[in-house]
């Protein structure tokens, strides 16, 4: 280090350094001097990381904590097994098998746990096929599905469950296709018969009612699964038939013009088109449900 650079200090303070017996200090030279002071803080830390104890809950390593005793296996067998007859003689047989499956083939009670866990699922079969009965007698064709299917988890060769499964689709088939006739039935029931003075005095205040007409086919449209008719509902005899109404129809029915049929539906009110000479025309509409 040059003179320049060399730090001035006071004469007594450079007296004072040079009387230290302080290793780094004694010569006074300042790079001495930080060298020294880097090491005494290294020194320090050291010394405090020896003095001081440590948190072993940071580490995970408490030593206070005792160790967890591994139990033998056999034993472990054994445990689980007397629980398990516990439980078997309680009735509580989720547990029971539970424990009773723990039960290692080692185990002296190995074949009696078997044989329980055994009796337990057919016990239970036996219970999910009565509830399944249960709810078959009610109709509850989903809920009995399913109570079959626990039955047969726990025991895959029952065959009564296996018969029951076949004739809850069956009913459950002919339940949804009695069901559906019985609703086209009410529905029909609560059509009235309206002739054409009536439906064409004012539509829309009719509108909402269920009505049944009859009558010819004047025109029939179909378009995307949709069909359109003019049904003309009043019998003047003699084939010829009058009086327009609009049909409008959810689907497609095997009928063609000139086709006398029956309608089932709903006044929907006043519909106006424009006939094919031009006239602009107001006649009732109704929304069919069922095409006879």
């Amino acid at each position: 280090m040059t003179d320049e650079l060399k730090p001035e200090l006071k004469p007594e303070f450079e007296q004072e350094i040079k009387k230290s017996k302080v290793p780094g200090f004694r010569s006074g030279k300042a790079w001495k001097k930080v060298v020294a002071v880097i090491g005494y803080i290294f020194i320090g830390l050291f010394l405090i990381g020896i003095f001081i104890p440590t948190d072993d809950s940071t580490t995970g390593n408490n030593s206070n904590t005792p160790a967890v005793e591994q139990k033998d296996p056999l034993e472990a067998s054994q445990e689980a097994y007397a629980v398990g007859v516990e439980q078997y003689n309680n009735q509580s047989y989720d547990p029971a098998l539970d424990f009773l499956s723990k039960v290692i083939p080692d185990d002296p009670n190995y074949e009696d746990a078997q044989t329980k866990i055994k009796e337990v699922k057919t016990i239970q079969a036996n219970n999910h096929l009565a509830s399944a009965k249960s709810s078959l007698e009610t109709n509850s064709f989903e809920a009995a599905l399913a109570e079959v299917d626990n039955a047969l988890k726990l025991n895959p060769d029952m065959q009564e469950a296996i018969a029951l499964k076949s004739e809850i689709g069956t009913k459950q088939q002919e339940y949804e296709k009695k069901k559906k006739q019985q609703e086209i039935a009410d529905f029909k029931n609560s059509c009235e018969v309206m002739n054409y003075k009536v439906l064409n005095k004012n539509p829309d205040a009719l509108a909402g009612r269920n009505v049944k007409l009859r009558g010819q086919i004047m025109q029939i449209q179909e378009d995307a699964g949709q069909t359109f008719m003019l049904l003309s509902i009043t019998d003047l005899g003699y084939g010829v038939w009058t009086d327009e109404v609009a049909v409008f129809y959810d689907g497609t029915a095997d009928v063609y013009e000139e086709d006398v049929i029956t309608i089932w539906g709903t006044v929907s009110g006043k519909f106006e088109y424009e006939s094919v000479a031009g006239w602009n025309l107001a006649v009732p509409g109704v929304l069919a449900m069922y095409v006879e």
